[in-house]
């Protein structure tokens, strides 16, 4: 899964982008999720890290993943990794990226 580039409306200021929540029906063992990120309009993803600084989730019969970014930037694009295993995959219910009040004129 690939989102829809953000700026909220203010391109010209840098939003400070905490963590993307990944809810999902109960995770199959042997399937996983990694969250990926994009911002300022960069070509190549990078990896949202876990609390463990691991980058994929895979904890069977979890519902929710947060993943952790911390970083500032003008436009930023949220993307999803999903990891099947035989016929099954991880179920995606929503996709949340959580935002810092702080905002600041991006030099």
């Amino acid at each position: 899964y690939e989102g829809l580039e953000f700026d909220g409306g203010s391109p010209h200021l840098a939003k400070h982008v905490d963590n993307i929540a990944v809810v999902m029906s109960p995770l199959v063992s042997g399937t996983s999720v990694s969250a990926r990120f994009k911002q300022n309009k960069e070509t190549d993803w990078r990896y949202a890290v876990l609390s463990d600084g691991s980058t994929t989730f895979s904890v069977a019969n979890e519902t929710i993943a947060i993943f952790n970014i911390g970083k500032p930037g003008r436009i930023y694009e949220v993307g999803l990794e999903l990891n099947a295993s035989g016929a099954s995959a991880p179920e995606i219910h929503a996709v949340t990226s959580y935002l810092s009040k702080k905002t600041f004129e991006y030099a």
